[in-house]
């Protein structure tokens, strides 16, 4: 739409129907007075962009799905602006303001309404629409393939923890089983010395019995 100020000169049919146009309609009146020459705003609703661009009184604005992107949007209000005021060049005088209450003033930019409506065609089937189309799409394509390698990564981790834990036990399990057989080898060892302390002796106690058989009790016979 084309407006001068809240007040609505010409505008085409909303493709969303009532509510896009209603919408576009409240924010053009809470947002002409913050609207000065060459500024540009963008409004975000459900999925839409509501795009507005400044040129000195007037008010160019136009609705566009919001998989369109942000430059797309401007490229077709600067193409309308420039159209218009092709059209009615007295207008770019920004203190040659339009009488809105004024019917034979208004009713000349009905007509503009066909050039709204020619542009938006055009740009909506612009190539350069469909080359930014592939590439969002290629983008969220990379976009779920990071996601998921993310989630992949936070799973491992997660297994990585998990190996680690049973790591941990295992280490901690082998430790204790290497004091158990450190202490059972010594106990071995212990009864092992025991056994050959015992076996030296009663062999050498059945030695000076025979001895002491043949010899007598302090060997002085066998000397």
């Amino acid at each position: 739409l084309v407006a001068q100020g809240p007040d609505v000169l010409c505008e085409a049919g909303f493709d969303g129907g009532e509510d896009k146009a209603e919408t576009c309609h409240t924010i053009l009146e809470k947002s002409y007075k913050a609207t000065s020459d060459s500024t540009k705003h963008t409004y975000v609703e459900r999925g839409s962009t509501y795009n507005i661009k400044g040129v000195g009184p007037l008010i160019f604005m136009c609705v566009s799905d919001e998989s369109f992107g942000r430059r797309l949007p401007f490229v077709l209000l600067n193409d309308i602006s420039h159209t218009f005021f092709a059209k009615f060049p007295e207008l770019e005088d920004p203190n040659n303001k339009i009488d809105v209450h004024d019917e034979n003033a208004t009713s000349r930019f009905r007509g503009f309404a066909k050039v709204l409506r020619s542009k938006m065609d055009k740009y909506s089937n612009s190539p350069e629409f469909d080359k930014i189309k592939q590439i969002r799409q290629g983008l969220d394509e990379v976009k779920e393939v990071m996601i998921e390698n993310i989630e992949k990564v936070i799973q491992r981790g997660e297994d990585i923890d998990v190996l680690v834990n049973k790591t941990d036990d295992l280490h901690l399990t082998s430790d204790s089983f290497k004091k158990s057989s450190r202490k059972l080898r010594q106990s071995m060892c212990w009864a092992n010395f025991k056994m050959k302390a015992v076996t030296t002796l009663g062999f050498m106690i059945v030695l000076y019995v025979l001895m002491a058989m043949f010899c007598g009790a302090d060997l002085s016979q066998c000397v």
